[in-house]
This record gives structure tokens, sequence and C-alpha cells, in this order.
């Protein structure tokens, strides 16, 4: 088990005792089958968080906003109400959902203390591009969710 953290880290400076440390309590009375399955879970970990990974992440997001923004300028789009919709020209969960992941794009409304995340970095540079599914997204906003509530 000791080696196989140190190969999971090359960098581990660690003893073997302090190793041993870094299983869970809960694991350790299972002997080598809890070190055996604390190294699978630290691989799995591993291989889904690694940079390669992130990169196919960050494209898979960008195909599915691009075939968002296709099937919104396409004709069947254009629902009875004069919006676009995704599917079958009215308003659906897919129209809420992909509102929903365009905040990650760019967050509705003013920047300010009180928005509840930023845009994620690493898709600013996206915001060009993807401007007609932004305003697509900021009037979906407005019509169904207003936020504007002005108190008498």
């Amino acid at each position: 088990m000791v080696s196989t953290l140190k190969a999971l880290n090359p960098q581990c400076n660690l003893s073997q005792a302090a190793l041993r440390q870094q299983i869970p309590p809960g694991l350790r009375w299972l002997g080598l089958l809890g070190t055996a399955l604390t190294a699978a879970i630290a691989r799995w970990l591993r291989d889904k968080y690694r940079e390669e990974s992130s990169r196919t992440s960050l494209t898979r997001v960008l195909d599915v906003f691009r075939e968002a923004q296709a099937v919104l300028r396409g004709p069947g789009a254009l629902g009875p109400d004069g919006e676009r919709h995704l599917v079958g020209g009215a308003l659906s969960y897919a129209d809420i959902a992909m509102a929903v992941a365009v905040q990650a794009l760019k967050p509705f409304g003013p920047s300010s203390a009180a928005s509840a995340r930023p845009p994620l970095k690493v898709l600013q540079p996206y915001q060009a591009e993807f401007a007609d599914l932004i305003a697509w997204r900021d009037a979906l906003f407005a019509k169904y969710f207003p936020t504007d509530t002005k108190s008498d």
C-alpha cells in the first residue's frame, strides 16, 4: 500500500508509518483490504480530476452550448408565444436547464456582491461566441423569472 500511495504521489516523502495514517480510521481494521481500497479510491480520484479530464469536460460544455445555440437558431425553435425554445417550441425543462448552465458563462443581471457565483474564468473567453445564447437566457429569465420586486 505504501508503495501504491507513493506511486500516486511521487513527491510524497512521508515514512511508511505516516503513510499508513493516511488510511481512514474506519478502514484500518481491514488491514491489506483497507489499504487496497484506499489506493483504489485515490487512483479513481486522481484519474477523475486529472488535467486531461478537465480539458475534455470543457470541450463537452462548449459542444453543448454550441448545440443549444444551433437549435435556438433553427426554424423549429420559435414557439407560438414568439419566443425561442429548445424543445417543441414551448417552455420546457430543457430551457430552464440550459439557462442555468449559461450562468457559468455569464451570470444573469448586474455584477454585485449578491451574485450567487462569478462566471467561470475558463469560460469567459467564450462569452462573445455565445452572446446570443446569453441574450436568449436573459430574455427567458426576464419573462419567466422577473427580478424587479418593487415593494409598495
